[in-house]
């Protein structure tokens, strides 16, 4: 299939592009890297910019444990463009370098990104163009985050109050694939931007959480986030006292000297670890730092059940977070 994008050959087998959706994209082709690839028994070496890639060579490698037809088979160059133009952000702004391994790295056998780096893995079969789609966009997504939404910052804490995953035990970077937060942002973006192919019936991988499709506000939240120059910085912060608690704790709210007391708008509220709203505890325009009591109980004044929850505190557009953890 011709590619419609701008594309140069610096390097035989080193392709440049700027495409249309804002990715700037330098692709290492299969064959230029198979072609510097250094075998020994089995494994390989590839050497890259910055290092070296260790590959297993042989489909007879006890590390491959689906042999397919026998062979390795790299996405064709043609369909990664295609896929690389159908990802569907405008002014994405994003500078790849992506690599169509012709064999298994040793450490990762699977798709992955680092940084602005994609090394995507040969498969064992012919690939479908849908396949393609979702890998492809699934690390287009992990490079997006890594450039627009740090893990810990405000723009994060508010992602995973939207989506629900606020629940450290359960989503972590040490939790099963699915459960890890970075991995549930890569699936949403293939879902919300990923084109037609990569779309995938709306489905995620992990199976606990609804479709990104279907989450209000998500997608306006993921557009916003290369609109703007940089988050609102917070004009407040919030701690708590005693944490763990029972049966109530107090919230300590202070505001920076140059936020306008009398003027602007502060809502203090408690969320639970699904990001649902338990209590709404503040709406108003202060006088002055506040102290505001949390006494355990939600909007209907009924006891809640230990487990963390959320004292979130927004004000001009950014939000404060303090993690309470109430044991009875």
């Amino acid at each position: 299939m011709a590619c419609a994008a701008p594309v140069s050959a610096s390097t035989e087998g080193v392709l440049r592009a700027q495409l249309a959706n804002g990715i700037a994209a330098r692709i290492y082709t299969a064959d230029y890297l198979a072609a510097r690839t250094i075998i020994d028994s089995g494994r390989g070496v590839i050497p890259v910019d910055g290092g070296s890639l260790r590959v297993i060579t042989s489909v007879e490698d006890p590390l491959i444990i689906n042999k397919g037809d026998g062979s390795f088979h790299p996405i064709p160059t043609d369909l990664v463009f295609e896929c690389l133009e159908a990802i569907d952000y405008p002014r994405l702004g994003l500078s790849i370098e992506l690599y169509i391994l012709p064999y298994p790295r040793a450490e990762a056998l699977s798709s992955s990104a680092v940084g602005s780096r994609i090394f995507l893995s040969p498969q064992m079969l012919d690939i479908t163009e849908q396949g393609a789609a979702y890998m492809i966009a699934h690390e287009i997504g992990h490079v997006f985050q890594y450039q627009n939404l740090p893990v810990g910052g405000i723009d994060w804490q508010e992602y995973e109050m939207l989506r629900g995953i606020l629940d450290d035990e359960r989503f972590s970077d040490n939790a099963a694939h699915a459960y890890r937060p970075r991995e549930v942002f890569a699936e949403d973006f293939r879902v919300l931007f990923g084109g037609p192919d990569a779309f995938y019936g709306g489905r995620i991988e992990n199976p606990e959480l609804s479709s990104p499709a279907g989450v209000s506000g998500l997608r306006e939240f993921c557009l916003a986030l290369t609109e703007r120059e940089a988050p609102a910085p917070s004009v407040a912060s919030i701690e708590s006292y005693p944490n763990p608690f029972n049966p109530q704790t107090e919230l300590r709210i202070g505001f920076r000297p140059d936020f306008s007391f009398g003027t602007g708008g502060v809502s203090v509220r408690i969320y639970d670890v699904r990001g649902a709203l338990v209590r709404n505890l503040y709406d108003g325009r202060p006088g002055a730092d506040l102290r505001i009591v949390w006494d355990g109980r939600d909007q209907e004044g009924r006891e809640v059940a230990s487990s963390t929850y959320f004292g979130v505190v927004e004000t001009g557009g950014a939000m404060t977070t303090t993690k309470l953890l109430l044991i009875k």
